[in-house]
């Protein structure tokens, strides 16, 4: 496990192997956001996008 850090959210990856795909979850945050992607730069993106709306 790896975690990202955006703007003081922290969020926990993970690596499918079976599936070939980065999946991670935001961590300490009432509602639930999880986030996937095929690279290190779009699960970047895709972790961004749903946190810039929470602001």
């Amino acid at each position: 496990m790896t975690i990202m850090r955006y703007k003081g959210y922290e969020a926990a990856v993970d690596y499918d192997e079976e599936a070939e795909i980065f999946h991670g979850e935001v961590a300490n945050l009432r509602d639930v956001i999880t986030f996937q992607g095929a690279s290190a730069a779009e699960l970047g993106s895709r972790l961004i996008t749903p946190l810039s709306r929470c602001e």
